[in-house]
C-alpha cells in the first residue's frame, strides 16, 4: 500500500491553501475593477470602462459581471448617434455571450445582447433574445420588444468611388483603425483646396496645418497669433484664420474661423481636424464597414 509522508501532506495542504487565497484575491481584484468599469460607464467614458473590464476578466475569467460590463462598453462605443462600428459590436456580442454562459439568468445582459444584435442590423437574433426573455423577465422582454419595434434598418450603401466622392447623403471616407479621414473642401479669397481632415468630436474648433494654409495662399504672418493646448498636453503656437467656406459632403459653412497649428508626431497623414464648430447640429453616422459617412437626418 502506498503511503504519503506527513511532510508531503503538509506541503500539499499549504499549496492548496495558497491557491485558494490567490483565487480569492483575484476575485476581489476583479470585483474592484468591475466597480471601476461601472463608474466609467455611468460617466460615459466607455473607452476606460472597456479597459477596466478587460483587466477584470483577464484576472478572473469566471466573473460574469466583467463580461457584461465589457459588452456594454463595446455596445456604447460601437453604436451611438455619431457612428456605427460593426467590429466593436461583434466584440460586444462575444462578451455578452460569455457572461450568459457563466450566468444564464442575467436578464439585463440578454436584453443588451438583443440590442447589440439590433445595432448590427440582425433583427432575427434580437427577436430570439426577446423570446428567451418573455417567460423569465417579461418587463425586460417588453423593453427589448419596444426597441425592436422602433428599429429602422440602415439605408443600403452603394459603393462610391475613391477620393471622397459624395453621392446624395453618402460620402466616401478613408478609415485607419478608429480614425475617420473626411474629404473636405476649403475656400478663401478665390483659392480652394481639397483636404483630408480627421473627424474629431473632441475638438471644439477645426484646425488645419501650415502646409494646407500655404496651399490656400494664406499669409500666416498676417494672422492673429495665440497659444493653444493640443491633445498630448503641449502648448503650441496657433493662428486664427477666417475662411469663406468649409464643405464636407452635402454641408457647407461660411465664415468659419479655423486654427492653423502644426500636427507633430502624427502617424497618419492628414491636413488637420474637423471639429465641432462644423459638426455641431449635423446628423450623421459613420459606416466603418463600407467606409462612408451617411449625412441623412
Amino acid at each position: 500500500m502506498n503511503r504519503v509522508s506527513g511532510g508531503v501532506v503538509l506541503t500539499l495542504v499549504i499549496s492548496l491553501l495558497l491557491s485558494v487565497s490567490a483565487a480569492r484575491a483575484d476575485s476581489a481584484s476583479a470585483a474592484s475593477l468591475c466597480k471601476v468599469g461601472d463608474r466609467y460607464l455611468s460617466q460615459g467614458d466607455y473607452g476606460k470602462a472597456v479597459k477596466a473590464f478587460e483587466q477584470a476578466v483577464r484576472i478572473d475569467p469566471d466573473v460574469a459581471a466583467g463580461y457584461a460590463g465589457l459588452g456594454r462598453g463595446y455596445l456604447k462605443l460601437g453604436a451611438n448617434e455619431v457612428m456605427s462600428n460593426p467590429a466593436l459590436l461583434e466584440k460586444g456580442v462575444a462578451a455578452f455571450n460569455a457572461a450568459l454562459r457563466l450566468s444564464p439568468g442575467l436578464a439585463d445582459v440578454r436584453r443588451d445582447l438583443g440590442l447589440t444584435w439590433l445595432a448590427l442590423g440582425n433583427r432575427d437574433q434580437a427577436l430570439r433574445e426577446q423570446k428567451l426573455l418573455e417567460k423569465e423577465a417579461p418587463q425586460v422582454a417588453r423593453e427589448l420588444a419596444a426597441a425592436i419595434a422602433g428599429f429602422r434598418s440602415s439605408p443600403a450603401y452603394r459603393e462610391l468611388g475613391a477620393g471622397g466622392a459624395t453621392e446624395g447623403n453618402l460620402t466616401a471616407v478613408d478609415i485607419k483603425g478608429n480614425t475617420v479621414l473626411v474629404p473636405v473642401t476649403l475656400a478663401i479669397a478665390g483659392q480652394t483646396a481639397q483636404a483630408s481632415l480627421v473627424l474629431d468630436t473632441g475638438a471644439s474648433m477645426t484646425t488645419i496645418t501650415p502646409g494646407l494654409a500655404a496651399r490656400l495662399g494664406i499669409r500666416l504672418d498676417q494672422a492673429p497669433v495665440g497659444r493653444m493646448q493640443v491633445a498630448d498636453g503641449r502648448m503650441v503656437e496657433a493662428r486664427a484664420v477666417r475662411l469663406d467656406r468649409v464643405t464636407a459632403g452635402p454641408h457647407s459653412k461660411a465664415g468659419m474661423v479655423v486654427v492653423v497649428v502644426e500636427q507633430r508626431g502624427a502617424e497618419l497623414q492628414f491636413d488637420g481636424l474637423l471639429g465641432m464648430d462644423f459638426l455641431r447640429d449635423l446628423h450623421y453616422r459613420v459606416d466603418f464597414k463600407h467606409k462612408v459617412i451617411n449625412w441623412a437626418p
